[in-house]
């Protein structure tokens, strides 16, 4: 058994992911999450990075509620936050663009 926090996240359509290994997976996580993204594939992250990040904000801003006494908000300042991972997310996504070109 799997006992740390785990997010396990599939493509609803990927086939690298079948679906009787899903429910193995998720039976094997104590402390987990499943969540499927639909009409993704294997790429989930590059083919709907939305959803993914929507997926990590809930899920470490379950695991901080969960885990700590110290309120949310007082862990970080919200703008700054997105301010930093609006500026880091656009060079992640032009590096990964500029590379995907030269192939």
């Amino acid at each position: 058994m799997i006992e740390r926090p785990v997010v396990f996240v599939a493509g609803e359509r990927a086939t690298w992911t079948p679906k009787s290994c899903v429910g193995e997976v998720r039976n094997a996580l104590q402390h987990g999450e499943f969540y499927e993204v639909p009409n993704g594939e294997h790429l989930v992250n590059c083919e709907d990075p939305d959803a993914i990040i929507e997926i990590i904000q809930k899920s470490l801003t379950k695991y901080v509620k969960e885990k700590s006494d110290t309120r949310t908000s007082e862990l970080i300042d919200r703008k700054k936050y997105n301010e930093l991972f609006d500026e880091n997310y656009s060079k992640l996504a032009a590096e990964f663009f500029e590379r995907k070109s030269k192939i």
